[in-house]
């Protein structure tokens, strides 16, 4: 999915070449329930091997000029 976003990102900037200047595409972090991977392989195939490490980090400034960062992970999926 990263993949083909990317390629139609970049289809856009071909015809839109200020693409992306004044404009962000964002993602939402679904947690997934199922187990996470292991290095056991099972051939039953009862697991989801879509699920995937996240991780998504926020960086600003607060009024006081104060530098602060926020880091989110999870085990699960990027929606766009």
């Amino acid at each position: 999915v990263d993949k083909i976003m990317d390629r139609l990102v970049e289809q856009i900037q071909e015809i839109l070449p200020d693409f992306g200047k004044h404009l962000a595409i964002d993602s939402k972090a679904i947690s997934s329930y199922a187990k996470r991977p292991n290095k056991e392989v099972h051939a039953d195939g009862r697991r989801d091997t879509d699920a995937d490490y996240g991780k998504k980090e926020y960086k600003g400034k607060s009024k006081d000029g104060k530098v602060w960062e926020k880091v989110v992970k999870w085990f699960g999926y990027k929606l766009h």
